[in-house]
């Protein structure tokens, strides 16, 4: 009898372990995949700014905010 305790005590663990390490990949995962959907916004926001600066042909830094794109999607104040 004390044996069957001892395996139902450790499926129960491996149970238990398993549900942690689902949650923690599930977290991972959704983290990842938010990073993504923003990386992707701020890549085609970029790109639209850029697109409208050439459009305009804004070549002057002092009264307007200049964005250089970068080819990963982010950009940078000049």
């Amino acid at each position: 009898p004390n044996n069957q305790s001892l395996i139902l005590d450790s499926s129960l663990l491996l149970l238990l372990l398993f549900k942690k390490l689902l949650k923690l990949i599930l977290l991972v995962f959704l983290k990842t995949l938010i990073y993504v959907h923003f990386m992707l916004k701020e890549s085609l926001l970029c790109q639209k700014i850029c697109n409208l600066q050439e459009e305009l042909e804004v070549k002057d830094n002092k009264s307007c905010v200049i964005f250089n794109c970068w080819k990963r999607g982010f950009f940078e104040l000049v």
